[in-house]
């Protein structure tokens, strides 16, 4: 599992499920926890992390969001040299297998979607920091 100092953002335009996210990650002995309500406010946290080296260290981000979805914020990440590792879960309410395949072509390190559970959250999210460990061991 990612260590409890494992700096997250979490992005999803509605403030309860940002809290919900937020307090199953608190359960799980992680606390060092930002939130965004859309795309463009997460690429100006990222952005302002960066500058003050200390950089976001796993992204959870709601996909079906106003002003800049996840999908783009996705890109936007991947697209920046110095997030393009940083591990991206991808919540949403779609389950259609379109999407999904969209998603992991892409590159999504995992997809979550609504509703979930505390558990299915930790499923998700260990699976990928098993991956994440492996593709470090590798490089």
């Amino acid at each position: 599992m990612f260590p409890a100092s494992t700096k997250i953002l979490i992005v999803d335009d509605m403030g309860s499920i940002r809290t919900l996210v937020k307090n199953n990650l608190m359960d799980m002995g992680l606390s060092d926890i930002i939130e965004a309500s859309d795309g463009e406010k997460a690429m100006a946290v990222l952005t302002q992390c960066l500058k003050s080296r200390e950089p976001v260290q796993l992204i959870i981000s709601d996909w079906n969001m106003p002003t800049m979805d996840g999908m783009e914020l996705f890109k936007q990440v991947r697209a920046m040299p110095a997030l393009g590792p940083v591990p991206f879960v991808m919540l949403t309410s779609e389950s259609e297998l379109e999407q999904v395949t969209t998603a992991i072509l892409a590159g999504i390190s995992n997809f979550i979607v609504k509703p979930f559970t505390k558990k299915i959250l930790e499923e998700k999210l260990n699976a990928v920091w098993v991956k994440q460990q492996k593709h470090l061991q590798k490089s």
